[in-house]
């Protein structure tokens, strides 16, 4: 029961770490740039709080495993891996209706000053059947635009990939390294915040005013709103492939996890 809560908690958590990017469109289409980037920070942290939740309810079963005697269990790195995947792709799709959903949102914060009134006043028995309502998939214009690649910040959309591909496997590659060095599970598993705590500052110092420094160019005329919607896929992209790396990062990972928890130790 907790690992299939663990799952679904995986696979919301990558599909706002995507999906929040709607909230970039939201603030260019109103020019209320304050307004949605209060709601964007709260998804933002409300995702990166809902990670640590990750550790915890998967220690006990890794745990009774490394206890038992028994090897890592593969087939459940493999199918968070996956999850993981799965919401970060569904997050990318879900971006047309997420936008259209937190434009109200963004109009709601800019109209009464605060964010906690609308937050509270959005828990409400129809938000569902609103959300539904508002479903839109991804136009084929906005796609058929990727084969423009010599404008986009190349760099910027390498260290997307970087960020999201340490975010998706540092709890997982600190857990797996209890399997290799059972010893030093618990240095290994300490790591976790250390490897959160730098693929955030990377995103915070790196990714995070670039992309706010892009959608204000757009506001000032100084970048075109389809130049951004093309930029925004490519890091969408690229936030998918991240993820999907997971699946080759999660073992060699582990193992430096171990080798710095062998450092920290002696």
């Amino acid at each position: 029961m907790i690992i299939h809560f663990v799952l679904l908690l995986t696979f919301f958590i990558h599909f706002f770490s995507t999906a929040v990017l709607s909230v970039r469109l939201v603030g260019i289409r109103t020019s209320k740039m304050a307004a949605s980037y209060a709601v964007y920070n709260v998804i933002f942290l409300t995702v990166r709080f809902l990670t640590t939740f990750q550790a915890p309810l998967l220690v006990k079963t890794i745990e009774k495993s490394i206890l038992n005697g028994q090897g890592p269990d593969n087939w459940l790195f493999f199918k968070l891996c996956l999850v993981s995947l799965l919401g970060s792709i569904t997050g990318g799709l879900f971006i047309p209706t997420l936008q259209r959903v937190m434009y109200n949102t963004v109009e709601k914060v800019y109209e009464h000053n605060s964010l906690v009134k609308v937050l509270f006043q959005s828990i409400r028995p129809n938000a569902l059947k609103q959300f539904f309502k508002a479903f839109s998939l991804p136009s084929i214009s906005n796609i058929s635009r990727l084969n423009r690649l010599h404008d986009m910040p190349k760099s910027i959309i390498l260290m997307n990939i970087i960020i999201a591909s340490l975010t998706t496997i540092s709890v997982l590659s600190c857990l797996y390294a209890g399997y290799l060095n059972p010893d030093l599970r618990t240095t290994s598993l300490s790591l976790n915040g250390f490897i959160v705590g730098f693929s955030t500052i990377l995103f915070m110092i790196v990714v995070e005013p670039h992309l706010g420094i892009t959608a204000d160019k757009v506001i000032n005329g100084l970048h075109s709103k389809i130049y951004f919607r093309r930029y925004l896929i490519f890091v969408v992209i690229a936030r998918i492939i991240g993820t999907g790396l997971s699946f080759l990062l999660l073992i060699p990972l582990a193992h430096l996890v171990v080798f710095l928890a062998k450092l920290i130790y002696v």
